[in-house]
């Protein structure tokens, strides 16, 4: 006999429910009767959505709190391959075990307050409402995260209207991105956003010499104006991709630059700007000036669309053009729409060949915004607030006002982290790590890729180290970061502000000269061998300071 929810009322007030508890007895309920019982399994079949959905007061619970739907002795064949939809969905979220065919697990309803936005408990005007994850049967605590590597269930409503403060999962389509939602981010985080998102650099970029910009409505390269609002693009240049370009702009130009150019102008902007067209490859001289101001091009940019599917530029922007996303698992049971979340943004991004190549590194961790595109879904991210398509959430609800901790509270699966490329001082060293661990086809653009995080570093106003060699500092520091062929120079307010100048300089700089790379490298000789960008590195770079 299948196991499933029994509602009971309390004694002492009628008006209140208990929280459900699994019996061994199934229940009849009012809703199986718009169920198309010939679609779903007897299991499912007896699942009551309208009681499990109705817990109103399930949001004023303590965090951790969940409780369990339906207990669900699973064959991946059978679910599979189930004619049952929300056998299949299922199917699609349960945390498989490798090389498990059999697998005993318990469907569990969370919160979605309590586990995807805690700073919006107690906010009268957002709503909450609940979300489905499949925990192992003897785990007795389980929460969302452990199983969102292949998403969770949400209640999606394609009637929502901008007055609904529901948080909600959304029925995306796999062939056209919805570019309206991503319009709506955009403006968001301009109308409300402040830091590292309203940065100045856009005004800066375009004093940049022979800085250029496509016109999207002309396809044109022109010259660029201090008016001219622009979006970047990053993307893979691909394995046959020469160093050449020519003054024309080409008709038609690679999928991923037309599609780049179709979702430009869907987002409410003119001009892209796209390193392999506006930088003019055979002028030395242009291409280092504009490389050395990689930082202001990147954070000058309204939004960076991000190019996070596919290897090379003929693959274009899945939604976007004839590159199609995978299905989204859903399942339609009486009135009720249920959709998956998919896969968490960071590891899709960050399993993408476009993650993996070092000159993208630096393109996105500058940005001020960024949009990205995937076979999955398609991700929003800037300083303050991250979103995916695959959720609705009320930002006028969740993001009234802008504040520091912000960005480290309304999400926790971040892509690159908040606030730019630079917090602290001895951020530098992180950014080194993350760097070194991508690939690059020309070593002697070791330096060059990474020179827009140097800049950022060398110009940012950052606060000291809180605590580095057991000494507290919360003073400011604007001591600009130099750096040696690579080798970081902290400065003396982050390691040691007692020592004379001279001791201070040569502590800082044997402080980070002794890096270590785990595996065996090969030698690139355009820089020097005691420094980091001395060697085709073939695993992360490690500083002693760390």
């Amino acid at each position: 006999m299948p196991v499933v929810m029994k509602r009971k009322l309390s004694s002492s007030d009628e008006t209140r429910r208990k929280r459900p508890r699994l019996t061994d007895t199934p229940l009849r309920t009012k809703g199986i009767s718009r169920v198309k019982r010939d679609h779903l399994c007897v299991r499912c079949g007896f699942l009551d959505f309208s009681s499990i959905l109705g817990m109103s007061n399930f949001s004023q619970e303590r965090k951790s709190s969940s409780f369990p739907v339906s207990y669900l002795d699973m064959t991946k064949n059978t679910m599979v391959n189930s004619i049952c939809p929300l056998c299949r969905l299922f199917a699609a979220i349960c945390p498989w075990k490798r090389g498990s065919t059999q697998q005993e697990c318990m469907l569990k309803a969370f919160s979605a307050v309590g586990f995807n936005f805690p700073h919006t408990r107690g906010k009268k005007s957002v709503q909450d409402t609940l979300i489905f994850s499949i925990a192992p049967k003897n785990r007795r605590f389980w929460q969302p995260r452990e199983g969102r590597k292949r998403g969770v269930i949400y209640l999606a409503d394609n009637r929502k209207s901008p007055h609904d403060h529901r948080i909600l999962g959304n029925a995306i389509n796999s062939l056209n991105a919805d570019l309206d939602m991503a319009r709506d981010w955009i403006r968001f985080c301009k109308a409300h956003h402040k830091g590292y998102c309203r940065s100045n650099a856009s005004s800066a970029a375009h004093t940049i010499s022979g800085f250029k910009l496509i016109d999207c409505e002309t396809h044109k390269v022109i010259g660029s104006l201090e008016t001219h609002q622009y979006v970047a693009l990053s993307y893979v240049w691909g394995k046959n991709a020469l160093r050449t370009s020519t003054r024309l702009f080409p008709n038609p130009a690679p999928r991923v630059i037309e599609d780049a150019i179709a979702v430009t102008k869907r987002i409410g902007f003119r001009y892209l700007w796209v390193d392999r067209y506006c930088i003019n490859q055979n002028s030395e001289s242009e291409q280092h000036g504009q490389i050395a101001r990689m930082d202001e091009i990147y954070a000058g940019a309204e939004v960076t669309i991000v190019a996070a599917a596919g290897d090379g530029p003929e693959y274009g922007l899945p939604g976007v053009s004839k590159a199609h996303r995978g299905l989204q698992p859903s399942a339609i049971v009486g009135n009720y729409h249920f959709v998956s979340s998919l896969r968490p943004p960071r590891d899709v991004v960050m399993s993408s060949k476009w993650a993996s190549r070092a000159w993208t590194f630096q393109e996105a961790v500058l940005s001020r915004r960024a949009l990205f595109f995937t076979d999955e879904q398609m991700f929003f991210e800037c300083a303050s607030m991250s979103c995916q398509e695959t959720i609705q959430m009320p930002l006028s609800a969740v993001h009234q006002t802008w504040n520091s901790t912000m960005g480290r509270e309304c999400d926790r699966m971040r892509i690159f982290p908040p606030n730019g490329p630079a917090r602290v001082a001895t951020d530098i060293i992180e950014r080194i790590r993350e760097y070194t661990s991508r690939s690059l086809s020309y070593p002697a653009d070791n330096l060059n890729a990474l020179s827009g995080i140097f800049n950022s570093f060398a110009n940012e106003e950052l606060r000291r180290t809180p605590q580095l060699n057991h000494r507290t500092i919360t003073a400011p520091n604007t001591a600009q970061i130099q750096h040696l062929w690579g080798i970081p120079i902290l400065p003396r307010t982050a390691v040691d502000n007692d020592e004379p100048e001279d001791n201070s300089l040569h502590r800082r700089f044997c402080l980070t000269l002794g890096w270590q790379c785990a595996s065996p490298t090969t030698r690139c000789p355009d820089f020097p061998s005691w420094s980091w960008a001395g060697w085709e590195l073939s695993s992360t770079v490690k500083f002693p300071i760390t």
